[in-house]
């Protein structure tokens, strides 16, 4: 694998490290590095962008011993470097345009934690483009409501609150419905899942990352 290639994986770690440096520094630092961290993610995406674009083709990589849509594996090529440099380009911008509002919606203990949500809301922005599976996917749409609920709830006033509510539910509405969109498309793209065979494949499998649910098949119920 080229050096390049592992550009989208260490830009979701990065995001994700920065989340759990801000939220223990004061407001000035907490604002630096979240900016920092979103400047180098740019850089390193444009790279990524220009190599996809050289290499033609996309390239896909698992992370585990198991392929999607059940394990975790990334995807990336052109379109997808281009999106992520988009969108941390325009997070890039917000931040600092609407720096000089913050000390009026926040109270100075609490900057760093805005940042905070910032980074992990850039983090799950990048995880939903380069995600090639379910379980990844839904994991940081989940992440991805928080944060922006948190962002939209910055100010405590009751039209905030009513937005954050209303996009709360609609979120939940969506994601279950990405469930079982993901499910149906499973069971018409794998019908041999109907299988027998491959249905113990898969419980066995299941069984190895999931030890408890075949303890309690043996020892039976608890009561």
């Amino acid at each position: 694998m080229l050096w390049w290639q592992n550009i989208p994986l260490f830009s979701i770690i990065l995001c994700l490290l920065s989340a759990a440096v801000t939220s223990v520094l004061k407001r000035r630092a907490a604002r630096t590095v979240c900016l920092g961290t979103l400047s180098t993610v740019l850089f390193f995406t444009v790279i990524l962008t220009g190599m996809t674009r050289q290499a033609g083709t996309a390239t896909t990589f698992m992370m585990g011993h198991f392929p999607a849509p059940w394990g975790n594996e990334i995807r990336f090529g052109v379109l997808e470097a281009v999106t992520a440099a988009l969108f941390t380009l325009i997070m890039l911008f917000s931040l600092p345009g609407g720096g000089h509002r913050m000390a009026e919606q926040l109270e100075e203990n609490k900057e760093n934690l805005y940042y905070t949500v910032c980074a992990l809301l850039e983090a799950a922005l990048l995880a939903q483009v380069y995600s090639n599976d379910l379980f990844t996917s839904y994991v940081f749409v989940e992440i991805m409501t928080i944060a922006a609920c948190t962002l939209i709830t910055i100010r405590t006033h009751g039209a905030q609150l009513v937005s954050a509510m209303r996009y709360m539910i609609l979120n939940l509405v969506g994601s279950g419905l990405f469930l079982l969109g993901g499910d149906g498309q499973r069971q018409a793209v794998d019908p041999g899942l109907a299988d027998g065979a491959v249905q113990d494949e898969a419980h066995a499998r299941f069984d190895l990352v999931c030890p408890f649910r075949r303890r309690r098949e043996l020892v039976g119920p608890v009561r």
